[in-house]
Parts: structure tokens; sequence; C-alpha cells
């Protein structure tokens, strides 16, 4: 079975986006050790909010980082996929500005807008227009070296750990040396785990469970980007349908929302923790409750790491690999987004 599923992936994955999965423990110390060095003006720990636009898998960090660390911040925290800004900037705002290639339009607009309503600004690319935009702002340029496959949503080590850089830097949340160096060395211990060779790999089986059906992806507290970002990756790598949840929000209207139509391709997916609350682990018993007495399957994570950030990328490898192999059961190439840069060639022509 494994040499089989190994012939599948040199043929599909031509791009080596399964290198690019493996290789996030490189891109978190790349990034965390680079932006040691990143000089930002002091002035820019006196906003009064906090502003993250991004698109896309550019838009995904943001989101792991909000949830992960909603007690710790203590200003407004806002996250904007879109090229319009709040009307409330203004010289009191930090916008952080987050494009993998440098080149996302929305991005692009939103920093041009930030620069004249007089917000403090940091941005960070692999490079683009976006860093000519930004000249003579606060900038993290990367090189996704540990990213061979260069799709920005295998490379969100570079994204989630430069704005975790740039907060701690900041002051506004507090990350050390050893936090990074714990979370890299958990990580390659469980790429041991999720890899194709190995006898038991949990990402696997939910990938072979997936197949046929439509993911429903779950997450609570400080898990709730990973749910995010776990669809987004089904969406765009395994070229599936899925949507995500969090609870306890869920409970207040989806489960009446399962009767119609009568659908049994339906499966949640639950990013449990033994982090979580006494209220979030009852919720999760009693909503698994309610999916058995409509005949919904459910399946359950649970990442192992002693920590909340450890735990969040844990299950963002696991998100990665899962998506991956589904994309693999697919026959489809995990790094091809053909759908989308159709879209993106018909709106260039109107």
């Amino acid at each position: 079975m494994a040499n089989q599923l190994s012939e599948k992936i040199k043929k599909l994955d031509k791009g080596d986006f399964l290198g690019s999965i493996k290789n996030l423990p490189n891109q978190i110390s790349q990034t965390w050790g680079e932006t040691r060095s990143l000089n930002i003006q002091a002035s820019y720990r006196d906003v009064k909010n906090i502003i993250v636009c991004g698109m896309g898998g550019s838009g995904l960090g943001p989101h792991i980082v909000k949830s992960l660390y909603s007690k710790e911040l203590k200003i407004p925290f806002e996250i904007i996929n879109d090229s319009t800004l709040p009307g409330y900037i203004n010289s009191n705002s930090l916008v952080i500005c987050s494009s993998y290639f440098g080149q996302t339009e929305e991005i692009i607009v939103a920093a041009q807008e930030a620069k004249k309503k007089d917000a403090k600004i940091i941005g960070f690319s692999s490079g683009g227009e976006l860093q000519e935009v930004l000249d003579g702002f606060p900038f993290y340029k990367f090189q996704p070296k540990y990213n061979p496959c260069n799709q920005p949503r295998a490379g969100l080590g570079y994204s989630i750990v430069g704005l975790l850089a740039i907060l701690d830097k900041l002051e506004f949340i507090k990350i050390d040396d050893q936090d990074i160096k714990n979370v890299v060395t958990f990580l390659k211990k469980r790429n041991e785990h999720l890899s194709v060779e190995a006898s038991v790999n949990p990402a696997l089986r939910l990938a072979d469970t997936l197949q046929g059906k439509i993911a429903v992806i779950v997450g609570a507290r400080f898990l709730t980007g990973n749910a995010h970002t776990f669809a987004n990756q089904l969406n765009e790598t395994s070229k599936t349908y899925a949507n995500w949840y969090r609870l306890p929000e869920l409970n207040h209207h989806l489960l009446e929302g399962l009767e119609h139509p009568k659908n049994k391709s339906l499966i949640f997916v639950f990013l449990d923790s033994d982090l979580y609350d006494e209220r979030i682990d009852k919720r999760i018993k009693a909503t698994k409750k309610v999916l058995g007495n409509l005949g919904i399957g459910s399946y359950q994570f649970e990442p192992k790491g002693e920590t909340k950030l450890i735990q969040s990328f844990e299950c963002l490898l696991f998100s990665s690999y899962a998506s991956f192999y589904l994309a693999i059961r697919e026959d489809v190439n995990p790094s091809l987004i053909p759908w989308v840069n159709y879209f993106k060639e018909q709106l260039s022509k109107t």
C-alpha cells in the first residue's frame, strides 16, 4: 500500500508539494531567525488597533494568530480579506500587509490606501510590487527556499511566524526563542508519523475517510483559525468542497440546518484539544450525539503538544498532510489551481 501511494505521489506531485509540507519546521526556523534583525520604529508600539491584510493562502496566517493569541492581544486585531480598509484607520493604526508573491491586487490597493491615511505600515512578501509600494516602511522580504512547490498555502511557516515575530517585537504578544525551538523539534518528530512510510498514519486515514464526502471542519477557542485553514486547504489542495464552523456558535443554528436536504455525504471533523475548557468539551460530546442521531459521521483529531502554540502548528501540519493525501486519492495535482487561474484570466479581460 505504501509503495503504491509513493508511486502515485511521484506521478501527481510534480511540484513537490509534499516537500513543502515536510519543510514546515524549516520555514519556521528560517523566518524566526531572519526577523530577529527586522528594524521597527518604537512609535509602532503605541498604536490603538492592528489590521492585517491578506488574501488566499497569505490570509490564513492572521486567522491562526488571532485565535491563538486572542486573550493576550490587548488592542483590536482585525483581518481584512479585501482591498477596502475600515474607515477608522488613521495614524494610530498599524496596518500589516501580507502577500506571498507581493503581487496581490487587493493587498497593493490596501497598502496604498493605508499610506494615504497616514497609518503605520509593515509589509512582508517574497518580493514583488508590494515591496516597491512600501518603500521606506519596515518590510520583511523572505526567500522561500523551504517551499519548493512555491504555493502560498504551503508556505504558511513564513506568513505565520513573520506575523508572530512582528507582534512579539512590538510587545503585543510574548514569544521567545525557546518557544520556537520547541515547536520545531515537535514538528520534526510529527513528520515521522505523518509521512507516507509511517505504518500508522492518521492524516492518511482521514484522507481515506473524506473521499466522496463534504467535510465540515469544527474548531474552538485557540484552534478556530486552524479550522478555517483546514477548510481552505481542502478547497485548494484537494479540490474538494469543505466548510468550517466554530464552537459554540454552530450549536445555535447549524444543528437545525442539518435536517434538510437529507445528505449522508457530510462528515464533521473536530479539532479537539486537552487544553480546551470543560464547556467546549461538553459541547463537542453533545454535538457528536446530535450528529449520530441524524446519521452524520464525525472524526476527531486531538493534537498531542503541551502548549497552545505547539498544538496550533501540529494541527496545521496534520491538515496539510491530510489535504495532500486526499488530493492524491482523488488523482489531482495538489499544487495546481486551474479554476482560480481561469477566474483570474477572465477577470483580466473585463
